[in-house]
């Protein structure tokens, strides 16, 4: 049986330590190119359709916002090959910073390229078929770092936070366990999990403005399992917005329980007890687990707000 992820990454760091197991697992990662998967592409076109649906009269219209604890830079890639622009933050393993990226226009040209344009009119093009490239831009377009601690304190950088959420591009995609990217941003370890955890009462885990967001909005949770140890701390640093309506908003984990490797051990718990698991999830986090792959529930979703 194989322990689970944040355990071996705590081993390994242990074993070696913090920056090693950063740079093996980014290289880890960079061999080779990674493939978008399906659920990524259809939830990108979910999103350009959301974005481009008129607003009803008397419909409210929710906030566009993807949190993930995903490293590799698929959803950025999914979302530049759908022509979307969006706005990229990725939180610091130390949680004292934020990466911020805005691709405000995206184009798909019919020679084959893809154009972004940053608000200052400066532009980026590279082929449709260049993943180096496309990584490139996804690591530089219109980059800027904050503080989010000096952000919470009302600082300089608290008003450069509240002009990026006044201009930003949606969707909103949050990487709240890092980026491939990102120099020191991975949260891998148990020893991390921990820490992140501990200092999330001293300030918040995320910005007011995603704080908000989380509070007023339906919510599902693509390919997160229960047990996952990334979903329980994407969880508890969230806690607190999450609380505030619960009940009144309805909140989903789509994955299908026979969905897994065989020899991940919380998969296998989860397999066993998916009944039990699935009521304590709804008491415990106030999430209903749907027995579905990601790919055709956004399809579906799709199909009904067309």
């Amino acid at each position: 049986m194989l322990p689970s992820l944040d355990l071996a990454a705590n081993y390994y760091a242990v074993k070696s330590d913090e920056n090693r197991l950063q740079t093996d697992v980014a290289s880890i990662l960079r061999e080779g190119h990674l493939e978008i998967p399906e659920a990524y592409a259809e939830l990108a076109l979910l999103l350009r359709e959301l974005s481009a649906r008129p607003v009803g009269r008397g419909r409210r219209r929710y906030r566009h916002l993807v949190i993930t604890s995903v490293l590799d830079t698929t959803i950025e890639q999914a979302f530049l090959r759908a022509g979307m622009g969006f706005t990229r933050f990725v939180q610091s393993a130390s949680g004292k910073r934020l990466d911020i990226n805005l691709y405000d226009q995206v184009e798909i040209n019919p020679g084959g390229f893809i154009r972004v344009t940053e608000r200052n009119g400066h532009h980026h093009s590279f082929p449709l078929d260049s993943p180096d490239d496309m990584d490139r831009v996804i690591e530089e377009c219109d980059a800027r770092s904050v503080s989010v601690e000096q952000a919470a304190a009302g600082s300089p950088d608290a008003a450069q936070l509240a002009a990026i959420f006044g201009e930003l591009r949606e969707p909103i995609l949050y990487k709240l366990h890092g980026s491939l990217d990102v120099r020191d941003s991975f949260t891998l370890s148990t020893e991390q999990y921990y820490e992140a955890v501990s200092r999330s009462p001293s300030h918040k885990a995320v910005p007011e403005q995603i704080a908000q967001i989380l509070s007023n909005t339906p919510i599902v949770c693509l390919g997160s399992r229960i047990l996952d140890p990334d979903f329980r701390l994407s969880y508890y640093l969230l806690r607190e917005c999450l609380d505030v309506r619960r009940g009144q908003i309805r909140r989903f984990a789509v994955h299908p329980r026979d969905l897994g490797d065989q020899r991940d051990c919380s998969h296998q718990m989860g397999l066993r007890a998916w009944s039990r698991l699935a009521n304590w999830a709804t008491t415990r986090y106030g999430v209903e687990m749907l027995d579905m792959r990601s790919e055709i529930f956004l399809k579906e979703l799709r199909g009904g707000v067309r």
